[in-house]
């Protein structure tokens, strides 16, 4: 029999994994902001929300649009709301068929004058489905994956919401939270302006808007302020370069150009 050295019987113990190794990277910690879509994660995106209304809030609605360039199932998708002075959820809906890229879907109460080309769910109770704010929120989650496709709170932050089946809390939206807010004197929504937009920035991308739901999201017109636009002129200093000149001005539509000296 040949004999093995000493050397030789080590060396396959040598290569056995630590038991560090074996249990993976320590859990790191709970809270978790809503992150980037990754390659995989269904494209929808909380698009316009009416909570608030005149008298009885009998208008409320959520809209929910596909992003993506592919057709998506909703049965494991489910709208949360979440109430800001618990952190906790209030009430869910779960979402049901099929939605086609850039189509939207609304989940309203049945007085709410949904567009005829959207697709419509209905919220459970025919009034007070949505809480008022101060603040609230609303998530759209994956159910089959736990994870939060969407989410923004309204009328202040909500950093650690808890939502059924998820582990640990979220911080509902990104950047800074948004300042608009839905209004109960005058018929009032809160949308992304542009259309469906995502900068990573909620009091950039949400404004106050005109309810449209089920079609093109349309900023708020207020009195006493237009928006102008003006081509852009030509410097007559010597290197200079005018800003890009979409202005609010006054009604009487005075628009200046700032001009600004490029040090060379």
């Amino acid at each position: 029999m040949r004999r093995r050295s000493a050397l030789a019987l080590l060396l396959p113990l040598m290569a056995l994994p630590t038991a560090s190794a074996v249990a993976g990277p320590t859990a790191g910690p709970t809270r978790s902001p809503v992150a980037p879509a990754s390659p995989g994660t269904l494209q929808l995106r909380i698009n316009e929300l009416d909570y608030d209304q005149p008298g009885l809030d009998t208008g409320e609605f959520v809209e929910i649009v596909n992003v993506g360039s592919e057709r998506i199932r909703l049965r494991r998708v489910a709208l949360v709301f979440v109430n800001g002075s618990t952190s906790a959820e209030y009430r869910r809906v779960r979402l049901a068929g099929r939605l086609g890229p850039l189509r939207r879907l609304v989940v309203a109460t049945p007085s709410v004058p949904v567009d005829e080309a959207a697709r419509e769910l209905p919220l459970p109770l025919p009034r007070d489905n949505v809480q008022n704010g101060a603040p609230d929120g609303v998530a759209l989650v994956n159910t089959r994956t736990d994870e939060v496709l969407d989410a923004v709170s309204y009328e202040g932050s909500i950093d650690d919401a808890a939502i059924e089946g998820l582990p640990g809390t979220f911080s509902m939206g990104d950047g800074e939270p948004v300042h608009e807010a839905d209004s109960n004197e005058i018929a009032r929504s809160i949308c992304r302006i542009p259309d469906h937009a995502d900068s990573g920035d909620d009091d950039r991308d949400w404004s106050a808007c005109t309810p449209t739901p089920g079609s093109a999201n349309r900023a708020e017109r207020r009195p006493g302020v237009a928006v102008v636009t003006v081509p852009r002129q030509r410097c007559r200093v010597a290197g200079c370069e005018d800003d890009r000149p979409a202005v609010s001005s006054p009604t009487d539509a005075t628009v200046t150009i700032r001009r600004r000296i490029l040090r060379r």
